[in-house]
């Protein structure tokens, strides 16, 4: 009888260990998971302050995008992008990149 108490406890002990790593894994994965939608954000509005250097656009402009529309404005050499609460600017002349989330 001590023998199935033991093992019992073991088992109990194991299944208590990897129910907390599975945890710990899921809270790691999903904080992964946050930051990548963040930084992939950053890149889309770099990336549209980028084009329309490259394209000499003037003025301001709307475009679309999975995350809602990003209002593109061009100021001399500075561009400025707004998409879903966050800001980038890049400047055309010397290629000098911001970027500002709320």
């Amino acid at each position: 009888m001590r023998r199935r108490g033991y093992a019992l406890l073991v088992g109990l002990l194991l299944m208590s260990a990897a129910s907390v790593a599975g945890a710990v894994f899921c809270t790691r994965l999903s904080v992964n998971f946050n930051a990548r939608a963040g930084d992939a954000l950053r890149l889309q509005a770099l990336w549209l302050a980028r084009s329309a250097c490259s394209a000499q656009l003037a003025g301001r402009s709307t475009v679309k995008t999975d995350r809602g529309n990003a209002a593109v404005s061009k100021a001399g050499a500075l561009v400025s992008v707004e998409l879903a609460g966050a800001r980038a600017t890049v400047d055309c002349a010397s290629h000098e990149e911001r970027y500002f989330s709320n």
